[in-house]
């Protein structure tokens, strides 16, 4: 056999062994299983403001031939149109041969109006090409609509009804002792379609409005907010409250003027019977079994006595007892024992 016959037997084996190399070599493929799961949620649509991120939600799967290519790039358009508005550029993500979830931002326009829908769409691209372009219409309504009406807009009602547990009320304000743990309540704000995130509060001195980066995240929808810095001083103070949607519009703040009350009564004096008389060591002698008292009335600076029982009354033999009165209470600075007292017996 001439040597040109057993090149030519022999050449379609290596380039066989070649080919199979090669192909063992780039086995890859462009991604595939491209779906959008939310934007960020999967209820349609979701709602943002104007110049904010749309945190798109997405499953893939990515083997390309070249490691570390894959990207995504996202894109807002027109609602039920191929316009776009906006346009996330390609970023990297990881590659993920065996399925993966990520998550990519899309601003909406800074010129967006309220109402504004759009619909997300999706390529994920590696060294092996890109996926067929993925869009979420949120079933026909928009994946994504602008809001830009705060809570509390009308007809919607705002925060209202703010209460302080255990407070108590006089000449319209409200009289706490203003310690940590103190337990501000109020009637929900209501919003016409992202519905309330959270609230932001601040306590001070002033009932100017404050700025809203000098606000307090609750961080809970819950109409309610446990104070947690610290006993307040005697004093005014204000509370300041505004609620915020899920779009991150903030409602028109809300003020309560509260005042922290911790200093009793002044100590009732000159308690004397109304007959008989003390003696040397100034017990009060009286001859009736069912004695009145009297004594000079107090006076409390800040809440002010209770309306119907400023008084606490208690009658035993010792200092501290209670055994023939009490406690009951009095309406003013008098006070008629119900007895029947004992002769020559001490009370107190």
């Amino acid at each position: 056999m001439s040597w040109t016959r057993r090149l030519w037997r022999t050449l379609p084996i290596a380039l066989v062994i070649v080919l199979m190399a090669a192909t063992a070599a780039f086995a890859g493929s462009k991604p595939a299983g491209v779906a959008i799961t939310g934007t960020p949620t999967s209820t349609y649509p979701n709602y943002f403001n104007s110049d904010a991120n749309v945190t798109v939600h997405f499953d893939y799967t990515s083997d390309p031939d070249s490691g570390g290519s894959t990207t995504v790039r996202a894109w807002l358009l027109q609602h039920g149109t191929a316009t776009e508005v906006a346009d996330s550029g390609n970023l990297p993500i990881a590659d993920a041969a065996g399925g993966s979830s990520a998550t990519v931002n899309v601003k909406t326009p800074a010129t967006a109006v309220d109402g504004e829908q759009y619909d997300v769409r999706i390529v994920v691209t590696n060294s092996n090409g890109s996926c067929d372009p993925v869009i979420e219409n949120g079933g026909g309504n928009g994946a994504a609509e602008i809001d830009k009406v705060a809570p509390g807009t009308p007809p919607k009602p705002n925060l209202s009804n703010i209460q302080i547990t255990g407070s108590v009320t006089a000449g319209g304000i409200q009289y706490t002792r203003g310690t940590t743990g103190t337990v501000f309540t109020w009637t929900a704000a209501e919003d016409d379609r992202a519905g309330i995130k959270t609230y932001w509060v601040l306590i001070n001195g002033s009932a100017a409005e404050v700025p809203i980066g000098s606000l307090a995240n609750t961080s809970d929808l819950n109409p309610n907010w446990t104070y947690s810095g610290g006993d307040l001083s005697e004093g005014t103070h204000y509370f300041h409250i505004r609620a915020q949607d899920n779009a991150f519009n903030y409602g028109a703040e809300v003020c309560l003027e509260f005042v922290v009350d911790r200093t009793g009564p002044t100590v009732t004096a000159n308690l004397v019977g109304a007959t008989g008389s003390a003696d040397s060591v100034l017990k009060w002698r009286m001859n009736d079994t069912t004695p009145t008292v009297n004594w000079d009335a107090s006076t409390d600076a800040g809440v002010g006595l209770h309306a119907t029982q400023p008084y606490q009354i208690q009658i035993g033999t010792t200092n501290t007892g209670f055994e023939l009165e009490g406690p009951s209470f009095a309406a003013g600075p008098t006070y008629t024992a119900t007895g029947p007292f004992v002769e020559a017996t001490e009370y107190y």
